[in-house]
């Protein structure tokens, strides 16, 4: 049975907020698509619920970007949330493939990155 993940992400602007994102991080990886097109959604309640979910769910390179890229949003919660996702991960030592480069306020990845 396939699950309306998109519906779980637009849940993420309710108060109980909390409830939806754990629902999602017991789907790991199947829900990853939706997580992804949240961060970048209009309303900051779900890119912030998306950047929490990233940390539990998923940790790679992509990841890193959409989070690093969040670190800019307008919204002061939505930055806090994505700071504290990849402090956390780096003190979790979470390695992951390729590298990071800001470059002008944008996140791209290196072209000569190799393993973390």
């Amino acid at each position: 049975m396939k699950r309306d993940f998109d519906a779980l992400v637009n849940k993420f602007a309710q108060r109980d907020f909390f409830r939806y994102v754990m629902e999602l991080v017991e789907y790991g990886q199947e829900a990853l698509p939706a997580i992804q097109a949240g961060m970048g959604h209009s309303d900051w309640r779900i890119r912030r619920g998306c950047a929490f979910v990233t940390f539990h769910v998923a940790f790679d390179a992509e990841a890193l970007q959409r989070l690093a890229l969040l670190t800019y949003d307008p919204k002061k919660k939505v930055r806090k949330i994505a700071v504290l996702v990849l402090d956390c991960g780096q003190h979790q030592g979470r390695r992951v493939k390729g590298t990071i480069v800001f470059k002008d306020g944008q996140a791209s990845r290196s072209p000569n990155c190799g393993d973390a």
